[in-house]
């Protein structure tokens, strides 16, 4: 899942950290930080989607079963700028495992907020096949101008990051 986050002063800044709240925990699950630029062109559906990692290094963590609340992740020892336009985070979900290497039913459900504006994607991959980006709302916007409907405002959501930065 990622969001996208608007620089507000469009030009680069450095990213000191991440932060994101735990709503409820199982397991202990692991994940992976992304930071995306924005894809310069929408995909084949017109959707805007994060495009190339500029994160250098691989950012993995757990959470602990009893973790709740606030999580943030210090990027202090590596540089990372924040492009002028804005930023994708992402966070993968990796899975766990038990000490005897049996998986464990694990999982976290990040804060979400609601929102109309086409920033929340999802990267869906299965073992049969992987479609890629999916702009979440952008997605949800079409389905309920095709089908005539309308969906509730809860179903538009996007989860909540926060990122403190330096302006150079």
């Amino acid at each position: 899942m990622a969001t996208f986050i608007v620089n507000p002063f469009k030009t680069p800044v450095v990213i000191k950290s991440v932060s994101f709240n735990v709503l409820s925990i199982t397991g202990h699950p692991a994940y992976r930080l992304h930071l995306y630029r924005k894809q310069q062109q929408k995909n084949s559906v017109g959707e805007d989607t994060p495009g190339e990692d500029i994160l250098t290094k691989d950012l993995v963590y757990y959470l602990d079963e009893d973790t709740k609340g606030l999580v943030e992740i210090s990027l202090d020892e590596i540089s990372v700028e924040m492009p002028a336009d804005g930023v994708y985070v992402a966070l993968e979900g990796l899975g766990s495992y038990d000490a005897n290497d049996k998986a464990e039913n694990n999982g976290f459900i990040p804060e979400m907020f609601q929102t109309y504006e086409p920033i929340h994607c999802y990267n869906y991959d299965s073992f049969k096949r992987s479609i890629g980006w999916v702009n979440n709302n952008q997605r949800m916007a079409r389905d309920e101008k095709a089908m005539n409907m309308n969906l509730s405002k809860k179903s538009f959501l996007a989860p909540s990051f926060g990122l403190k930065v330096y302006k150079p």
